[in-house]
C-alpha cells in the first residue's frame, strides 16, 4: 500500500442536495454529520489529511472556484492546487455513508489513477495540470487514463448514493 502520508482525502460536499431538499453533508448519520462521518471513514481507512471541498458553514472548507460547476471541476482544480504537495488525492462523495475503510484501502493500494469498476466515486488520483475537457467525473477519469479495480463481492452496500428523502429512509435514515 502506498504511504497514506502522501494522499490526502477529499470529501466532495458541493453540491446543492435539491433532491433531498436540504444539504446532505450535514444530515446525522451514526451520531455525526454526514461530512465528518466521512472524514472519519477516510481517517480509518490511514489518511492523515482529510479536506471539504466545497461551501458549508461551520466548517473548514475549500470553496468551489466554479460553485455548481460539478464535482469534475472540483477535483481538477484541487489536483492542481496540491500539486507537488501529495502524490494522490482521494475523492469522496458526501453521500456514501455506507463505504467502508477497506474499499478506501483497496484504492490506496492500487498504483496510478484508479476508481472501483462500475463507480466512478470514490476514486484516487494523481495530480493532473489544466481543466478537464468534461464536465462528468466519467470523462475526468478517462482523461488521466485511471484503471478500473475490481473488488471481490460483498461492497455493494458501501456504493449507495443517499439523494433524496426516500434514499435516506430506505438505507435507516440516521441508523
Amino acid at each position: 500500500m502506498e504511504n497514506v502520508d502522501t494522499v490526502a482525502g477529499i470529501v466532495l460536499a458541493g453540491g446543492q442536495s435539491s433532491r433531498m431538499g436540504r444539504n446532505k453533508a450535514l444530515l446525522v448519520f451514526r451520531g455525526l454529520p454526514l461530512v465528518e462521518h466521512m472524514q472519519k471513514t477516510l481517517a480509518e481507512a490511514g489518511i492523515a489529511d482529510t479536506y471539504i471541498s466545497g461551501t458549508l458553514a461551520g466548517y473548514d472548507t475549500l470553496p468551489d472556484r466554479e460553485p455548481l460547476a460539478g464535482p469534475a471541476r472540483a477535483m481538477a482544480r484541487l489536483l492542481q492546487e496540491f500539486s507537488g504537495r501529495y502524490n494522490r488525492l482521494l475523492f469522496i462523495p458526501v453521500d456514501m455513508p455506507f463505504m467502508s475503510a477497506g474499499v478506501i484501502r483497496a484504492l490506496l493500494a492500487a498504483p496510478g489513477n484508479v476508481f472501483i469498476k462500475g463507480h466512478p466515486l470514490p476514486n484516487c488520483l494523481l495530480t493532473r495540470r489544466g481543466l478537464p475537457a468534461s464536465n462528468a467525473v466519467k470523462g475526468l477519469l478517462e482523461e488521466v487514463s485511471a484503471t478500473a479495480l475490481e473488488i471481490q463481492g460483498g461492497h455493494e452496500k458501501d456504493f449507495l448514493n443517499l439523494n433524496t428523502p426516500e434514499d435516506w429512509e430506505r438505507a435507516g435514515g440516521g441508523g
